[in-house]
C-alpha cells in the first residue's frame, strides 16, 4: 500500500517541496497533477485522460444522436442525402446544441461517469426539445420532408438555443 505520490515522482530529499506537492495533490485530488514530475509522467497520464474523455465524449454524441433520428418520425439522413436543406438545418442545429452541452460536460466534470451522466442528460433534453417543438408546430413531419426551410432552421435555431442553456447549466 505504498503512497500513490511516492510511486510517481521522482526522489528529490525527503523535505522537498515536489514530494509535498505531489501527496498533497494525490490526497486531495485522487490523481496526479502536471507538476509532480517534471520529466513527463504526469503528461502521459494526461494524455490518457484527454483521449478517454474524447472518446466517450464521441461515443455519446454519436449514439445520442442516432437516439434522436429514431425519435423522429423523417428519416434526417436520407432526407439529407436527397438534398433536404430543412432537415440538414434541423439535425445540424441538434447535433450542435448536444455538442456544446456536452463540450461544457467534458470541461467542468470530475470524473468519466459524472461526464457521462451529464452528457445523456443533455441529450435527453435536446430529445424533449424535439418532442415540444413538434407540438408547437403539428404540421412539422411533413413540412420538413417538404423541405420548407423556415421550419427546419427554427427547429434547429431552438436546439442551438437550448444547447447553450444546457452547456450553461452544466458549468460549476
Amino acid at each position: 500500500m505504498g503512497d500513490k505520490a511516492a510511486e510517481i515522482t521522482p526522489s528529490p530529499p525527503a523535505g522537498h517541496l515536489s514530494n509535498k506537492l505531489a501527496r498533497e495533490t494525490v490526497a486531495t485530488y485522487g490523481y496526479p497533477s502536471f507538476t509532480m514530475h517534471p520529466w513527463g509522467c504526469a503528461m502521459l497520464w494526461a494524455v490518457g485522460q484527454y483521449y478517454a474523455y474524447l472518446g466517450l465524449a464521441v461515443l455519446i454524441l454519436t449514439a445520442v444522436v442516432s437516439a434522436y433520428v429514431l425519435l423522429t418520425p423523417y428519416h434526417e439522413v436520407r432526407l439529407i442525402r436527397a438534398g433536404n436543406r430543412a432537415a440538414a438545418c434541423s439535425l445540424g442545429g441538434t447535433v450542435i446544441g448536444l455538442a456544446l452541452a456536452v463540450g461544457s460536460a467534458v470541461a467542468h466534470s470530475l470524473s468519466l461517469l459524472d461526464m457521462a451522466v451529464w452528457s445523456v442528460l443533455a441529450g435527453v433534453t435536446q430529445m424533449v426539445v424535439y418532442m415540444a417543438v413538434a407540438r408547437l408546430l403539428p404540421g412539422l413531419k411533413t413540412r420538413i420532408v417538404e423541405d420548407d426551410l423556415a421550419h427546419g432552421l427554427f427547429l434547429g435555431a431552438v436546439s442551438i438555443a437550448v444547447g447553450l442553456l444546457n452547456a450553461a447549466a452544466l458549468t460549476d
